[in-house]
């Protein structure tokens, strides 16, 4: 083991004398390196069939829950490790929400989740949840002082109950992808988490000078880190701008596609329809399931409740 150590070192330090080299990419290397358990990549069927057979036999008991009954059902019980997922929208389109609210339901499960949020500071992002669980408006959270006696006490209640969720939240801003999965991989070890959310995946950082190789390297590496190690990832990104405003969106619509659809294991498109007379949203939302590598598409009638922050099951 001490050689080992040493010869990884080594080569570390040799990757560094190179100006080339990016000094994220060789921290994450580093890291990685360190933590590896020296088990071959290669494996015979023999030694893979014991675990998958008792991974078939769980019936699904490894999937963690969206939170949302229709969505687990589609995906045969929601969310599980190694797999990415997109959520993709336009701007205000419900696609932070609709994160917030899928890393709600995996909290109160007591599941560890780790938060990469790039524009929403840490603090708004746990009194959302606050207010969530205390049944008040969100948009009251910018006017605190009228709250009354009561509602005051269920804020501090809920307070109580987000205090003791296994939830790391990072707000550090634009970061390097190289830099994002160290901290991911650092947090996932420390404290367990097992669901990565980030918000949102044109604001990370990459070495690729070409958008949509950036877009793909990055899609690759966040894919790449679940298998590694054992967890989900939920990559929320923006969706370009269409021409009418009530076009049904596509996989294609995500900015760069290409790269995404490659990648993810699951893509789910927030659509919400707007009256073309007065623009407001008509309530007729959905959540497209685009892509599901391993089970259906097809869609969710959903409609987006702005004062909860949370996509509601559509009733007749």
């Amino acid at each position: 083991m001490a050689r080992r150590v040493q010869n990884v070192c080594q080569k570390a330090i040799g990757f560094l004398d190179d100006p080339s080299e990016n000094a994220h990419g060789v921290a994450d290397w580093l890291a990685q390196s360190l933590t590896d358990t020296r088990k071959e990549p290669t494996m015979t069927a023999a030694e893979v069939l014991p675990a998958a057979m008792e991974r078939l036999w769980r019936e699904g008991g490894d999937a963690i829950s969206t939170g949302i009954a229709e969505l687990d059902h589609i995906t045969d019980g929601g969310m599980r490790a190694k797999e990415l997922w997109v959520i993709g929208s336009q701007p205000s389109g419900g696609k932070s929400s609709l994160c917030r609210q899928i890393e709600r339901a995996v909290l109160t499960q007591g599941v560890g989740v780790h938060s990469h949020s790039i524009e929403v500071p840490k603090e708004d992002w746990v009194l959302f949840n606050v207010a969530h669980l205390a049944q008040i408006e969100a948009w009251r959270l910018r006017r605190a002082w009228k709250m009354n006696t009561m509602e005051k006490e269920r804020m501090t209640k809920a307070a109580r109950k987000v205090h003791e969720w296994p939830h790391v939240i990072d707000d550090s801003g634009s970061v390097h992808i190289n830099q994002l999965i160290a901290r991911s991989r650092q947090s996932r070890i420390k404290h367990g988490t097992l669901v990565h959310t980030i918000d949102y995946l044109q604001m990370i950082d990459g070495d690729q000078r070409e958008e949509r190789h950036k877009i793909t390297h990055i899609c690759k590496s966040l894919k790449q880190f679940s298998k590694d190690q054992n967890c989900t990832v939920i990559l929320l990104s923006q969706m370009a701008r269409q021409g009418d405003i009530n076009a049904r969106p596509t996989m294609q619509h995500l900015k760069e596609s290409g790269g995404i659809e490659a990648a993810a294991d699951v893509i789910l498109l927030n659509y919400r329809p707007k009256d073309t007379q007065t623009e407001t949203y008509t309530g007729e939302d959905e959540v497209i399931i685009a892509k599901q590598r391993n089970g259906a598409i097809g869609k969710m009638e959903m409609v987006y409740n702005p004062n909860t922050l949370t996509f509601d099951r559509r009733t007749q």
